[in-house]
């Protein structure tokens, strides 16, 4: 595929997952803990869809595949937990980046999976164990551990992609209570 194509690819995610974004609701009360944990989100779903914009137009795919990812993740997990109602796009086969400068993309899906797995192995899972919420902690750790096992397998693009997701995923499930950070803080988007 051409460097056009994969931008359109992109292009196209970007559209779908804004478009996504944007239908969704809130199903929590804004005034209550949860409610503020699902604007935090939000707004940080927002935050980088509009990073994603600012890539693209500066014609930076790498970082505007990595920001859509982490997007996704943030804004799958607000749905998972039932924080907002809506319908999440599919994530895309991406072709290869022709034109892309291919040492880049390849450390930076290096860096991210680097970053994963040491975000991985600093929390815990917060809840008491055997609560609902304990259980999915635990599964979307699982997951996320067969994500980047199976981003060994994908193109440098996907690779980047999968793991941009998990990572939003991870992040999102910090930000709003399911794991406590007891190391690396610095790897995570939170106040702590």
């Amino acid at each position: 595929m051409t460097m056009h194509n994969s931008a359109s690819v992109l292009q196209r995610y970007e559209q779908k997952l804004c478009f996504a974004f944007a239908e969704a609701v809130f199903i929590v009360k804004k005034e209550t803990p949860l409610g503020i944990c699902a604007k935090q989100a939000a707004e940080m779903i927002h935050s980088y869809l509009h990073d994603a914009t600012h890539f693209a137009h500066h014609d930076d795919q790498v970082n505007w595949l990595a920001s859509l990812g982490y997007a996704h993740g943030w804004f799958f997990t607000t749905i998972r937990l039932g924080y907002m109602k809506g319908n999440l796009c599919e994530i895309p086969d991406i072709p290869v980046f022709h034109t892309v400068n291919q040492t880049k993309l390849h450390e930076k899906k290096e860096r991210y999976d680097k970053m994963l797995i040491c975000a991985l192995h600093s929390i815990h899972i917060a809840p008491v164990s055997g609560s609902p919420l304990w259980k999915e902690a635990y599964e979307i750790s699982e997951q996320i551990k067969r994500d980047l096992l199976h981003s060994r397998t994908q193109s440098d693009e996907n690779a980047l992609l999968t793991i941009s997701y998990a990572y939003g995923v991870l992040d999102c499930g910090v930000r709003v209570g399911l794991y406590q950070i007891f190391d690396h803080a610095h790897l995570f988007t939170t106040d702590s």
